[in-house]
């Protein structure tokens, strides 16, 4: 059965580093259950006080076409895979429709070279509802080439 709170999207084969998670406000009832050591909140304005022992990035955005997500797609890479190598990873959104997978595709895009649509569709096995926005959507194609021809 599907868990509809939260979704794995990347497990990591090596028992040092962590696994990958994406989620909506409800996935935050599940951080010790999954043992979350970092989470990423892409919300507009967030009500969640992580506790002291969490890694925690906000990202402000809106879940809107013509918002520029893009130009967090660096912070939240980064944040990602610095926190992937010692502990397992949420990244949440208000429903964990858009926001988040659009973050967790860019991280997809960079580290390990994958096409947008190709992250979406492993995205996808375990949370079937996942899809960013168009506009979202067309930053991501955007960055992939960029990605793609050394630009990032």
């Amino acid at each position: 059965m599907l868990d509809d709170r939260i979704a794995l999207v990347m497990n990591s084969e090596n028992e040092n580093k962590g696994n990958l998670y994406v989620g909506g406000y409800e996935s935050l009832q599940r951080l010790t259950q999954k043992r979350i050591g970092a989470v990423l909140s892409a919300v507009w304005t967030g009500h969640f006080k992580p506790d002291k022992d969490l890694k925690h990035l906000v990202i402000e955005a809106d879940d809107c076409p013509t918002y520029d997500m893009s130009k967090h797609f660096e912070k939240a890479v980064q944040f990602i895979h610095e926190n992937l190598q010692t502990t397992n990873v949420l990244v949440h959104c208000a429903a964990g429709i858009s926001r988040s997978v659009c973050l967790i595709i860019a991280y997809m895009i960079k580290i390990h070279k994958m096409k947008p649509q190709e992250a979406l569709i492993k995205i996808k096995k375990t949370r079937p509802w996942a899809g960013p926005n168009d506009g979202f959507t067309q930053q991501l194609e955007k960055y992939y080439n960029e990605v793609m021809e050394g630009k990032q």
